[in-house]
C-alpha cells in the first residue's frame, strides 16, 4: 500500500509531547499529504493505532492537581 511519505504519523492523543514529536499528524502534514495526493478524500496516511501504548507517551496533566 502507498502512504505519505512512506511513514507512520501518530495523532497525539492528548501526548504532551506532540508539538515537539517527530512524526506528529500536524495539520501542516495533513495540508502536505492532501496537496502531494491531489485530492481531498481518502488521503493515504498511515497512523498509530494506539498512540497511548507508545513507549515516547506523555499523559496529559490531571486537572486540578
Amino acid at each position: 500500500m502507498i502512504c505519505y511519505k512512506d511513514m507512520t504519523f501518530c495523532n497525539g492523543d492528548g501526548c504532551q509531547t506532540f508539538a515537539k514529536c517527530p512524526v506528529a499528524l500536524t495539520h501542516n502534514v495533513q495540508v502536505a499529504a492532501r496537496k502531494w495526493w491531489g485530492k481531498d478524500k481518502d488521503i493515504p496516511i498511515a497512523t498509530m493505532a494506539e498512540p497511548r501504548e507508545l513507549d515516547c507517551y506523555v499523559a496529559p496533566d490531571k486537572e486540578g492537581e
